[in-house]
Protein backbone atom coordinates (compact mmCIF):
# COMPACT_ATOMS: atom_id res chain seq x y z
CA UNK A 1 0.00 0.00 0.00
CA UNK A 2 1.48 3.08 -0.97
CA UNK A 3 0.35 6.51 0.98
CA UNK A 4 0.30 9.87 -1.12
CA UNK A 5 0.81 12.71 0.57
CA UNK A 6 0.40 16.64 -1.31
CA UNK A 7 1.34 18.88 1.10
CA UNK A 8 2.09 22.83 0.88
CA UNK A 9 2.90 24.46 -2.38
CA UNK A 10 5.91 23.83 -3.60
CA UNK A 11 7.43 20.64 -5.04
CA UNK A 12 10.10 18.12 -4.10
CA UNK A 13 12.18 15.48 -6.29
CA UNK A 14 14.89 13.01 -6.02
CA UNK A 15 18.15 14.24 -6.12
CA UNK A 16 18.32 12.32 -9.41
CA UNK A 17 15.59 14.07 -11.04
CA UNK A 18 16.56 17.48 -10.32
CA UNK A 19 19.59 18.93 -12.19
CA UNK A 20 20.04 22.85 -11.60
CA UNK A 21 22.00 23.90 -14.29
CA UNK A 22 23.53 27.10 -15.66
CA UNK A 23 22.23 27.58 -19.77
CA UNK A 24 20.62 29.97 -21.61
CA UNK A 25 17.14 30.18 -20.94
CA UNK A 26 16.31 30.65 -24.74
CA UNK A 27 12.75 29.12 -24.40
CA UNK A 28 11.74 31.74 -22.30
CA UNK A 29 13.51 34.71 -24.48
CA UNK A 30 15.70 35.42 -27.45
CA UNK A 31 17.54 37.80 -25.79
CA UNK A 32 21.30 36.07 -26.00
CA UNK A 33 22.34 36.05 -22.53
CA UNK A 34 25.68 34.13 -21.16
CA UNK A 35 24.24 32.30 -18.21
CA UNK A 36 20.67 31.80 -16.87
CA UNK A 37 19.75 29.83 -13.93
CA UNK A 38 17.03 27.50 -15.54
CA UNK A 39 14.55 24.94 -14.25
CA UNK A 40 14.75 21.27 -15.25
CA UNK A 41 12.34 21.51 -18.41
CA UNK A 42 11.00 18.20 -17.08
CA UNK A 43 9.83 20.15 -14.20
CA UNK A 44 7.99 22.79 -15.87
CA UNK A 45 4.84 23.75 -17.15
CA UNK A 46 4.98 26.69 -19.12
CA UNK A 47 2.06 29.37 -19.26
CA UNK A 48 2.58 32.02 -22.11
CA UNK A 49 2.26 35.40 -22.78
CA UNK A 50 2.27 38.39 -25.18
CA UNK A 51 2.95 42.24 -25.89
CA UNK A 52 5.15 44.74 -26.85
CA UNK A 53 5.45 46.75 -23.56
CA UNK A 54 5.94 46.67 -19.87
CA UNK A 55 2.19 47.25 -18.98
CA UNK A 56 1.04 44.56 -21.78
CA UNK A 57 3.64 42.06 -19.99
CA UNK A 58 2.19 42.71 -16.50
CA UNK A 59 -1.38 42.34 -17.63
CA UNK A 60 -0.80 39.14 -19.28
CA UNK A 61 1.31 37.92 -16.06
CA UNK A 62 -2.01 38.81 -13.76
CA UNK A 63 -4.34 37.15 -16.06
CA UNK A 64 -2.65 33.88 -17.10
CA UNK A 65 -0.27 33.25 -13.96
CA UNK A 66 -1.18 30.30 -11.53
CA UNK A 67 -2.52 31.41 -8.44
CA UNK A 68 -1.57 30.86 -4.54
CA UNK A 69 -4.11 30.98 -2.01
CA UNK A 70 -5.83 32.90 -4.46
CA UNK A 71 -3.29 35.52 -4.97
CA UNK A 72 -1.88 35.59 -8.70
CA UNK A 73 1.58 34.82 -8.55
CA UNK A 74 4.08 34.77 -11.70
CA UNK A 75 5.33 31.70 -10.56
CA UNK A 76 4.52 28.69 -8.44
CA UNK A 77 6.11 25.33 -7.35
CA UNK A 78 4.22 22.62 -6.68
CA UNK A 79 5.21 19.11 -4.55
CA UNK A 80 3.86 15.58 -3.77
CA UNK A 81 5.36 13.45 -1.70
CA UNK A 82 4.20 9.63 -1.96
CA UNK A 83 5.87 7.18 0.52
CA UNK A 84 5.73 3.52 0.71
CA UNK A 85 6.73 0.29 2.44
CA UNK A 86 6.88 -3.34 3.04
CA UNK A 87 3.94 -3.89 5.46
CA UNK A 88 2.16 -0.23 5.32
CA UNK A 89 -0.61 -0.21 7.58
CA UNK A 90 0.10 -3.01 9.88
CA UNK A 91 2.24 -3.95 13.09
CA UNK A 92 4.70 -5.74 11.63
CA UNK A 93 6.30 -3.74 8.78
CA UNK A 94 9.72 -3.08 7.48
CA UNK A 95 10.47 0.70 7.95
CA UNK A 96 14.20 0.22 6.23
CA UNK A 97 13.21 -0.03 3.17
CA UNK A 98 10.83 2.24 3.31
CA UNK A 99 10.75 4.67 -0.05
CA UNK A 100 10.03 7.97 -0.78
CA UNK A 101 8.66 9.16 -4.38
CA UNK A 102 8.68 12.81 -5.04
CA UNK A 103 7.06 14.58 -7.92
CA UNK A 104 7.29 18.42 -8.64
CA UNK A 105 5.82 20.86 -10.98
CA UNK A 106 6.62 24.68 -11.45
CA UNK A 107 4.82 26.38 -13.23
CA UNK A 108 6.33 29.62 -15.28
CA UNK A 109 5.90 32.32 -17.64
CA UNK A 110 7.19 31.95 -21.12
CA UNK A 111 7.06 34.93 -23.03
CA UNK A 112 5.74 34.63 -27.26
CA UNK A 113 8.32 37.96 -27.90
CA UNK A 114 6.94 40.22 -30.04
CA UNK A 115 9.86 41.39 -33.08
CA UNK A 116 8.93 44.73 -32.55
CA UNK A 117 9.29 44.95 -28.76
CA UNK A 118 12.35 47.14 -27.93
CA UNK A 119 15.27 45.64 -26.94
CA UNK A 120 15.52 47.63 -23.56
CA UNK A 121 12.18 45.22 -22.64
CA UNK A 122 13.91 41.90 -23.52
CA UNK A 123 16.93 42.92 -21.49
CA UNK A 124 14.48 43.80 -18.95
CA UNK A 125 12.84 40.58 -19.06
CA UNK A 126 15.63 38.76 -19.45
CA UNK A 127 16.61 39.64 -16.34
CA UNK A 128 13.69 38.96 -14.46
CA UNK A 129 13.30 35.70 -16.03
CA UNK A 130 16.90 34.91 -15.38
CA UNK A 131 15.72 35.92 -11.24
CA UNK A 132 12.33 34.29 -11.48
CA UNK A 133 14.05 30.76 -11.97
CA UNK A 134 16.48 31.21 -9.35
CA UNK A 135 14.22 31.68 -6.96
CA UNK A 136 12.12 28.90 -8.02
CA UNK A 137 15.56 26.93 -7.96
CA UNK A 138 15.90 27.59 -4.41
CA UNK A 139 12.09 25.67 -3.47
CA UNK A 140 13.38 22.76 -5.69
CA UNK A 141 17.01 22.78 -3.44
CA UNK A 142 14.90 23.18 -0.13
CA UNK A 143 12.42 20.01 -0.79
CA UNK A 144 15.32 17.91 -2.42
CA UNK A 145 17.20 18.67 0.21
CA UNK A 146 13.93 17.58 2.93
CA UNK A 147 13.09 14.82 0.74
CA UNK A 148 15.94 12.92 2.98
CA UNK A 149 14.34 13.97 6.27
CA UNK A 150 10.89 12.46 5.24
CA UNK A 151 12.76 9.13 4.77
CA UNK A 152 14.55 9.36 8.20
CA UNK A 153 11.42 10.20 9.66
CA UNK A 154 9.87 7.22 8.88
CA UNK A 155 12.93 4.85 8.91
CA UNK A 156 13.36 6.00 12.81
CA UNK A 157 9.91 5.32 13.44
CA UNK A 158 7.28 2.39 14.14
CA UNK A 159 5.17 0.85 11.86
CA UNK A 160 2.11 2.21 14.11
CA UNK A 161 3.59 6.14 13.51
CA UNK A 162 5.58 6.53 10.34
CA UNK A 163 2.93 8.16 8.35
CA UNK A 164 2.78 10.57 11.11
CA UNK A 165 6.32 11.26 11.36
CA UNK A 166 6.31 11.82 7.56
CA UNK A 167 3.90 14.46 7.97
CA UNK A 168 5.77 16.09 9.99
CA UNK A 169 8.83 16.21 7.95
CA UNK A 170 6.82 17.56 5.63
CA UNK A 171 5.53 20.34 7.44
CA UNK A 172 9.32 21.45 8.46
CA UNK A 173 9.39 21.78 4.38
CA UNK A 174 6.39 24.47 4.36
CA UNK A 175 8.14 26.09 7.44
CA UNK A 176 11.96 26.17 5.38
CA UNK A 177 9.84 27.50 2.41
CA UNK A 178 8.07 30.08 4.35
CA UNK A 179 11.23 31.48 5.37
CA UNK A 180 12.83 31.07 2.19
CA UNK A 181 9.99 33.44 0.79
CA UNK A 182 10.27 35.59 3.78
CA UNK A 183 13.95 36.05 3.50
CA UNK A 184 13.91 36.91 -0.18
CA UNK A 185 10.31 38.23 -0.42
CA UNK A 186 9.20 36.18 -2.64
CA UNK A 187 12.25 36.36 -4.76
CA UNK A 188 12.42 40.06 -4.90
CA UNK A 189 14.96 40.46 -3.70
CA UNK A 190 16.84 38.63 -5.80
CA UNK A 191 15.47 40.63 -9.05
CA UNK A 192 12.49 38.32 -9.21
CA UNK A 193 10.37 41.60 -9.66
CA UNK A 194 8.44 42.68 -12.76
CA UNK A 195 8.18 45.63 -13.83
Amino acid sequence: MTRHNQVGLWAVASRAAVVIALAVLSACSTTPTKTSSVLPIDLVKYYDISGSTLAELRRELDAKGPKDGGRGVDAYTRWYFRWEWPGYGKLECDLSAAVVHAEVEVTFPRWQEDPSAPLELRERWQRYIDALAQHENGHVELAVRHRETVLQAIQSSTCENADESARRAVQSLNAANAAYDRKTQHGRKDGAKFP
